[in-house]
């Protein structure tokens, strides 16, 4: 969209326990879920927590003082349901869902960061693909950029 970009607000929800079916996020927003265990005192690598959601591994990361993060973006409106994995006994093996919504971007909360415009950002019917909004922006060059690519990895037979 070059220098006339619109601005508009990244969606971020963070949550600081489990979610439910009774969380709600727009697609395409970062939601975040802190989880904290007072044995987690420095990140030593023995202590990891990952989440399994959508059929993908998702890490974790650790932000010191016994607290580990995990990030994940919902790439279509859908109900979503996750488990933890860990190495702290109370945590590994829990669950927890959210649902996410289109239209992005949702509802503006305290928080949210200003970025540009992206194709997930079109909110117009006629950009939608199936499911997936503002998908069409960027559609028309798949076939040439997987083509592209295709004629790249050649060199590999």
């Amino acid at each position: 969209m070059g220098d006339t970009a619109e601005v508009a607000k990244a969606r971020s929800r963070v949550y600081h326990n489990h979610t439910d079916e009774r969380d709600t996020v727009p697609a395409y927003a970062v939601v975040e879920w802190t989880f904290t265990d007072p044995a987690w005192q420095e990140d030593s690598g023995t202590e990891s927590i990952w989440i399994e959601i959508d059929g993908q591994r998702i890490d974790g990361f650790y932000k010191g003082s016994g607290i580990y993060n995990i990030r994940f973006v919902p790439k279509r409106a859908d109900q979503w349901a996750y488990e933890v994995h860990c190495t702290t006994p109370h945590l590994d093996g829990t669950t927890g869902g959210f649902v996410s919504t289109v239209p992005w971007p949702g509802q503006e909360k305290a928080g949210d960061l200003e970025v540009n415009r992206w194709w997930s950002d079109r909110t117009e019917s006629d950009t939608y693909l199936d499911q997936y909004q503002g998908a069409k922006t960027v559609a028309q060059w798949r076939k040439a950029y997987l083509s592209d690519w295709a004629n790249g990895l050649q060199w590999l037979k």
